[in-house]
């Protein structure tokens, strides 16, 4: 029994995405297909609201790339501070 449905955007919600491809070239066809390692290029992309695309990156690799927080949507995350002994 198949339950899923599409869930409509949100008129009022600005909508961010980030597309990346472990090749250099997004539209590579081998990009295209593996995308960054666990999700597929076209499917990142193809949403709406504005986007990033990045060569040359795996799906974890976003989590610390600078581009992404460059972009200016979110902030980089604050890395703890060790005392000075």
């Amino acid at each position: 029994d198949d339950r899923r449905a599409e869930v409509p955007f949100l008129p009022h919600v600005t909508y961010y995405w980030v597309a990346a491809t472990v090749t250099t070239d997004p539209e590579h066809p081998f990009g295209r297909f593996v995308g960054d390692g666990m999700v597929r290029y076209p499917s990142a992309s193809d949403v709406r609201g504005e986007g990033l695309s990045l060569g040359g990156v795996g799906h974890l690799d976003l989590l610390t790339d600078d581009a992404v927080y460059e972009a200016g949507w979110i902030e980089p995350p604050q890395r703890p501070t060790r005392p000075v002994s």
